[in-house]
Order: structure tokens, then sequence, then C-alpha cells
């Protein structure tokens, strides 16, 4: 279940993956429904994970994204979800004055935190209840290193 048209295009091509795509219309930027359709359609399902992504991670307010629909997507989704996964590569850690104002729903401890290096020093609190995941690039099965 995405409300992503490229996230759905991309795992359609998998053998055995089924991907249902939630809303009618999509943004001209991003290509993701964030339309009424796709409300109802995620109300209307639950799943295992659901994987999110932020705009930007701070060190303070945690994980932010600009628009709201963007936060109300995040909240549908948890909602629905038995386990979430925060998608993050390094680059989102930053605490620059330009930071979104939208804080994204809190982690829980069953939650995972997956990201491609370690958070800096100021990011100690970081994962709060959640697990976190450092990748290490491509991997196999059991790869990664766990914190």
């Amino acid at each position: 279940m995405t409300n992503s048209a490229f996230i759905a295009a991309t795992l359609s091509m998998e053998e055995g993956n089924r991907v249902f795509m939630a809303g009618t219309q999509l943004r001209n930027h991003g290509g993701a429904a964030f339309d009424r359709a796709a409300y109802d359609v995620i109300a209307g399902v639950s799943v295992q994970t659901a994987v999110l992504s932020a705009s930007l991670v701070h060190p303070v307010r945690g994980f932010m994204v600009y628009d709201q629909c963007e936060a109300d997507m995040a909240l549908a989704m948890t909602d629905i979800a038995e386990r979430t996964f925060m998608a993050v590569d390094s680059t989102k850690f930053s605490d620059a004055d330009s930071t979104p104002a939208l804080r994204l729903p809190e982690l829980a401890a069953h939650d995972l935190i997956i990201t491609d290096r370690r958070p800096p020093p100021a990011y100690r609190a970081l994962p709060g209840k959640a697990e976190l995941l450092i990748a290490d690039g491509p991997t196999t099965a059991g790869s990664g290193s766990r914190s």
C-alpha cells in the first residue's frame, strides 16, 4: 500500500509483490496522492509495516516535514500499521534554521529507524523508544548493524 506512484511502480516490478495504490490525484511534485480517496483507502486496511521518511531530523524536535498533508499521511499510516520504519539518510540530520514546521508522529518501542550513518552526537536521544539500524550499503539478508 502506497500513495506514491514512484514507489508503486518500483515495488510492482519485483516478482511476488502485490502493490496497492491509494488515491486518485497525484501531486505535480513527487507523484504522491494526498487526496481524500487516499485517506479513505488507507483507513480501510491494516498493514504489518509502514515505511515513512522525513524531510529533516532535528535533534530536539525529531522527524519533520514541510507539508501538513505529509504529516497527516504519516499519522494515517502509523494508525493502520503494526510497526513503523522511519527511513532517513544521514543528510537529513540537521538543526538548520530552515527546519520544517511540522512534526511526524513519535515512534514506539517496536518501531525502527533506518539510516546510512550513525547520527551526530547532538542526536543521542534518538531513537528514543525505537530501535536504530545503521544500514551499511547494499545488503544481503542479515547484514547491517543495530544499535
